[in-house]
């Protein structure tokens, strides 16, 4: 056999040799890059935090401080408690959730509303005040004016029911509702003011 010969047999057997060695070497870096895809994966889940709570879960957890705030106070008053008392219920939770301004202004107003039906137009007022201060809306707006109202000064009364159109969400079913009660009350505020 020529060497020429010898040459084309065995060249069969390094291609296929070299055709394994590049196989074998596409499979481990396959295999590294999988293998480090994986543990990065692994570090990314390991190290994030856990996620927040969500809106809904937050805003139960207010509705039941302000339930449990608003159960206090009403025992208090129940059994033969002052009003006081029942305010300081509510001191106590509105400290509480220094952290939250929404929770905050929930507590205020409720406070407000306690003294209001109790007729302390002046406390309620100032408290309402506060709370229009953490967060101005049509319906804190409307509150404010029918504190007045209950006061007999129109003219603040008329001014609040004003400041409250414009705030209405007009994305609410009831804004035109709204609108439509907040005028009525200034012309009718207006028209026995004169």
């Amino acid at each position: 056999m020529s060497k020429s010969d010898e040459l084309k047999k065995s060249e069969p057997k390094s291609n296929n040799i070299f055709r394994r060695k590049n196989f074998l070497v596409i499979c481990a870096m396959i295999f590294v890059l999988l293998f480090f895809g994986v543990l990065s994966g692994w570090i990314y889940v390991k190290n994030q935090k856990p996620p927040a709570q969500t809106i809904a879960q937050k805003d139960a957890e207010r509705l039941d401080v302000k339930n449990q705030t608003e159960n206090n106070a009403q025992k208090i008053t129940e059994n033969g408690g002052m009003v006081n008392d029942a305010v300081a219920a509510y001191d106590k939770s509105i400290a509480a959730a220094a952290n939250d301004p929404k929770l905050k202004n929930i507590l205020i107003i409720d406070k407000s509303t306690l003294y209001f039906n109790n007729n302390n137009f002046d406390q309620a007022l100032a408290s309402a005040k506060e709370a229009e201060a953490i967060n101005k809306d049509a319906n804190i707006e409307q509150y404010i004016a029918q504190i007045y109202e209950k006061m007999g000064d129109k003219i603040n009364a008329v001014k609040y029911y004003k400041n409250a159109i414009p705030l209405v969400d007009k994305t609410q079913p009831m804004a035109d509702e709204d609108i439509t009660y907040y005028q009525s009350k200034i012309d009718e505020l207006s028209g026995s003011s004169k």
